[in-house]
């Protein structure tokens, strides 16, 4: 009698593992992962001509130290949000993601993102995720590797100083936009016709 219970929990774990994993490709699968410039990329959104992109992880430890100065990190390389608000138009990561990151990329093959953020409205090529964008994925691609996670460009409404970040687990938080230092996950939106499957 033993024997069979425990093979049926067995055979039920089993069961069980195979359809998370269903689960998780499902999952993926409305989301595809894409090539653009090196990087790869979740599509997000899409319209007739332009997809939206968003990194897949947040950008390496390499990568940050190729495109912010040293004085914008900790020790983990993570990066602070600005250096006296939570506005995503004056924030340190908005200036070098709209410049020395964006020359990694073909402009023309870029269309610029119009944001309206507590009544400020910014353009951008290559922007973070906002808090509304981020909380409709699934928690499988809010994700990311390493302790302290993502800033969203979100500002918390109720302070001067907050702005939401992701934390590694998906989990959607609000720091201090100068006291604290996360990751930097881009957006983008690219052409269709300039976007390789991977």
């Amino acid at each position: 009698m033993k024997e069979k219970i425990e093979e049926r929990i067995k055979k039920a774990e089993e069961e069980l593992k195979k359809a998370r994993k269903e689960l998780k490709k499902y999952k993926e699968s409305e989301y595809p992962v894409v090539e653009f410039s090196n990087y790869d990329w979740y599509v997000i959104d899409e319209d007739n001509d332009t997809t939206t992109l968003f990194m897949k992880d947040k950008m390496s430890v390499d990568e940050i130290n190729d495109f912010f100065d040293s004085e914008y990190l900790d020790g983990d390389k993570d990066v602070i949000f600005s250096l006296h608000d939570n506005k995503w138009r004056d924030s340190i990561i908005r200036a070098v993601l709209n410049t020395e990151f964006l020359s990694e990329f073909d402009r023309n093959k870029l269309r610029p993102m119009t944001t309206n953020l507590n009544g400020i409205e910014t353009v951008d090529y290559v922007r973070l995720i906002t808090k509304e964008e981020v909380e409709k994925l699934p928690e499988e691609i809010r994700k990311c590797s390493g302790d302290y996670g993502y800033w969203t460009m979100s500002p918390y409404s109720d302070s001067s100083n907050g702005v939401f970040a992701v934390h590694s687990s998906g989990y959607v938080g609000n720091p201090s936009a100068y006291n604290t230092y996360r990751g930097v996950r881009p957006v983008i939106r690219v052409l269709k016709s300039a976007i390789e499957s991977v």
